[in-house]
């Protein structure tokens, strides 16, 4: 008979639904992972599927994917993809992705949430005029990866109210939180520039 190991599920993060059960199976069996039974959701994200890593930068596998028991326990964590209706561009280095903007269907989203991992690599930066005129958001969440937010992000985000610093952030363009309700006084201590005209 082949060892048994257990499939462990995290919800890593969820805010509301219940984490699926672990199971115990034979090594080299082949089992249906999880398809999310349980409605894991956080707020303004989408669950995409699990991930060996809670950051997201381990091996994903899709919700409801075969996956083949190894030698040993394994614990998927619940990957989240960010808001859906985010557009990335790949960077010039091809190992990263910049959030180039929305599309039309986050046009009543209040709530934004940026992963850090998009297809596998690092998401780091916000582009110039990325979210700007848009009068739904109140609230947006950035992973620690993002280092740079372009002039006019969130230009004129009249109800932008709330946003996490980035521990790694290092440069905010001109004007990237005009017109909004954010607290411009309060920036990260890992800030080397900022460029914050109102005209």
């Amino acid at each position: 008979e082949n060892p048994k190991y257990t499939i462990t599920y995290d919800a890593n993060g969820a805010t509301s639904g219940t984490v699926p059960p672990a199971y115990l199976y034979e090594e080299g069996i082949n089992t249906v992972l999880d398809t999310n039974t349980g409605v894991l959701n956080i707020v303004g994200d989408s669950m995409i599927g699990w991930n060996t890593l809670p950051d997201g930068s381990g091996t994903t596998y899709q919700l409801g994917q075969t996956f083949t028991v190894g030698h040993g326990d394994t614990v998927l964590y619940a990957l989240w993809g960010g808001t859906s209706g985010i557009i990335y561009t790949l960077n010039a280095d091809s190992n990263s992705y910049t959030v180039s903007s929305l599309t039309s269907s986050l046009t009543s989203s209040d709530v934004i949430r940026i992963p850090q991992y998009h297809n596998g690599k690092i998401v780091t930066a916000l582009a110039d005029n990325m979210a700007q005129y848009n009068n739904y958001i109140i609230s947006v969440t950035l992973p620690n990866s993002i280092t740079s937010i372009g002039k006019c992000c969130f230009f004129a985000c009249n109800k932008l109210i709330t946003i996490n610093w980035p521990t790694s952030l290092t440069s905010i363009g001109a004007n990237a939180f005009a017109e909004t309700r954010i607290n411009n006084g309060i920036f990260p201590n890992s800030l080397s520039f900022i460029n914050n005209k109102n005209d």
